[in-house]
């Protein structure tokens, strides 16, 4: 848990977003963070599937399973939020400085997705600490590495 707490603490140094009120932003890159989803989901799906089955021996059809409905409702739940939010949904991605990937939506997979995966797989695995250990580093791991693809080919101004 104290490394779970240290890369949250890291991220959330390193990965903050200054705003400026009543400002015009633009993407200034072709890609936007949108467009490095389906990347990002097989990167992550397979990250998670392939460490949950060899490092805490869970079965591999309810694996895949399981992670497929966990990934979706935490990809989807910080959308629902920008559905409701006051600019809508399009607006909101493409007018503001809105990356996917953070250290918001790590503390969401961790609210979300960690909970679907655990309590479905723990009855299928090696030990359930090591279940928790390799949920949690796989999703370290798949959210460092979308931040830095979203980073490196996302560029937006003001």
């Amino acid at each position: 848990m104290k490394k779970v707490l240290m890369v949250t603490s890291f991220m959330l140094c390193l990965l903050y977003t200054t705003v400026y009120a009543n400002s015009s932003w633009h993407w200034v890159s072709q890609a936007r963070p949108y467009d490095v989803l389906p990347v990002v989901i097989i990167v992550t799906l397979l990250v998670e599937i392939v460490g949950t089955i060899r490092f805490a021996g869970t079965n591999k059809i309810k694996s895949i399973l399981v992670i497929l409905i966990g990934n979706l409702v935490s990809f989807l739940t910080p959308y629902l939020f920008a559905l409701n939010g006051w600019y809508g949904f399009e607006n909101t991605l493409n007018h503001t400085p809105f990356y996917n990937i953070g250290i918001g939506y790590f503390i969401i997979t961790l609210v979300v997705e960690f909970p679907i995966v655990y309590f479905g797989l723990r009855n299928k695995c090696i030990t359930k600490k090591r279940l928790m250990s390799v949920i949690v580093l796989t999703n370290i791991i798949t959210t460092v590495f979308t931040c830095l693809l979203e980073r490196t080919l996302c560029h937006g101004a003001w």
